[in-house]
């Protein structure tokens, strides 16, 4: 007889080695834990949306569930494969019926063998099992489907993270410059009170004022400092939310360039936007996916009633001592079918609960066209409400700037107090405040239309074509 393998120590070597390789799977993916380069320049606008879409945490997120979903693929594909595996097994037992099974496969069955009393026996196996499945009520195929579309949904939600993400770098840009703008408006007030302070407290020192308009001044002096403050409060703020978008963090201190206006297009009506917007959502795409998962996932559930048929092969070898001959080897040839024809209701379950979650999808899309439809009707109700309050600030800061300059050529020529002074100055700082509030409103409504149209998803693969 020839053994097929002789030296034990190889055997239980190469027995061990098989074993690691198939059950483990040893990969090294080192992650770039670098952090983001931080710029050293002014970044215009457009600048900081690429760097949001480079950097953003939520970004990198989307990104681990996109190629998640791609080995969601590869793993369903692997249905379609057969199954390969080796084993090696020892045994040590009195067990008459294994007795029997192993020293058969042996071929070593004593003619005379007590199987009542055997005694203790060891046997060795090695084997290699060949495993298809040749039918599944189609849960393959319909597995496959299910992980092309999940994939599907993962890019699409992609886009939803782009389009909200975009809109708040924007919102968040031009809240710093209106910020900035309101610092220097406040500056410049600081500095016309201080200048006038400084001159009634001369006048007065000299007895040509009453001692309640310095007081009145110093009052005015301490109001405009306190907006200088919140002015710079809230430009740092709005520096660190931006910042943070962008994926640097709220310590990080950015320069941004000033007079920054994105040209944004949308239609001009409500009704053309909303003929976009119905088809462009990356929400209502989403959902047409999950729809679209229900029904695999109710042809998944009603494939339980169908019987499995598989197509098995084995070869294996047993000894008592790891001496295996190859003219003992065993082999054997099986199709196996297997048809739950009882189960407690379970797959009549899972078929009405896959029937319930579409219904229930259905009402979500209803829902959704909803929410897009007053989105995009609240989006051109504001962009439409900027843009009068521009051309009336606009105005207002013209008539203000003038009554300004002549309340201050009446008040240096003694004809008005200095509370109309005040007052003057007050109300032309406040109409270039809202002008400018005005101004960056109707940008900031722009791009918001524009994300109630989900025209930022893809926005960058669309600017590099």
């Amino acid at each position: 007889m020839k053994k097929y393998i002789k030296n034990k120590k190889r055997l239980a070597n190469v027995c061990i080695i098989c074993s690691c390789i198939m059950i483990l799977g040893i990969t090294h993916s080192v992650a770039d834990s670098s952090p983001p380069k931080i710029p050293d320049h002014p970044i215009s606008l457009e600048e900081a949306m690429k760097l949001a879409l480079t950097n953003s945490q939520k970004m990198n997120q989307i990104i681990a569930r996109i190629e998640k979903a791609e080995a969601g693929i590869r793993k369903a594909k692997a249905a379609f494969f057969p199954k390969v595996s080796l084993y090696t097994e020892y045994t040590r037992s009195n067990d008459p019926i294994a007795y029997l099974l192993k020293t058969a496969r042996q071929r070593l069955l004593p003619p005379n063998a007590n199987f009542n009393q055997p005694g203790t026996f060891d046997n060795y196996e090695i084997g290699i099992n060949f495993q298809y499945n040749l039918f599944q009520g189609g849960k393959k195929f319909y597995n496959k489907d299910l992980a092309h579309s999940v994939l599907a949904e993962e890019h699409i939600e992609r886009e939803t993270i782009e389009n909200a993400l975009l809109a708040s770098v924007i919102n968040a840009y031009y809240d710093a410059l209106v910020a900035l703008d309101l610092i220097k408006i406040a500056e410049e007030s600081v500095a016309t009170v201080e200048t006038q302070l400084r001159l009634m407290t001369v006048r007065y020192n000299t007895g040509g004022v009453l001692k309640s308009d310095v007081l009145s001044l110093e009052v005015r002096l301490a109001e405009v400092k306190e907006t200088r403050v919140r002015s710079k409060n809230l430009h740092q703020r709005a520096l660190a939310n931006l910042s943070t978008l962008l994926g640097f963090g709220p310590h990080v201190q950015l320069s941004l360039l000033e007079n920054e206006n994105l040209h944004t297009e949308y239609p001009d009506t409500y009704d053309k936007g909303i003929k976009i917007a119905l088809t462009n959502r990356s929400e209502i795409k989403k959902i047409y996916e999950k729809i679209k998962q229900s029904k695999i996932g109710l042809k998944i559930s009603q494939a339980g009633y169908l019987p499995s048929l598989d197509f098995i092969a084995t070869r294996f070898y047993d000894a008592e001592d790891m001496a295996f001959y190859e003219d003992r080897n065993n082999w054997g040839l099986y199709v196996k079918l297997s048809w739950d024809i009882f189960e407690g209701g379970k797959t009549r379950a899972e078929v009405a609960q896959a029937k319930k979650s579409f219904k229930e999808l259905m009402a979500n899309y209803n829902y959704m066209i909803l929410q897009v439809k007053l989105d995009v009707k609240n989006a051109y109700l504001n962009i439409e409400d900027a843009k009068a309050r521009l051309t009336v600030t606009e105005s207002s800061v013209v008539s203000a700037e003038e009554s300004y300059k002549l309340v201050k050529s009446q008040y240096e020529g003694g004809s008005v107090t200095i509370s109309r002074y005040m007052e003057a100055e007050l109300d032309r700082n406040q109409a270039k405040t809202r002008s400018i509030i005005a101004f960056y409103d109707k940008a900031k409504g722009q791009a918001e239309i524009a994300r109630a149209l989900g025209l930022w998803g893809n926005w960058n693969d669309k600017e590099n074509k």
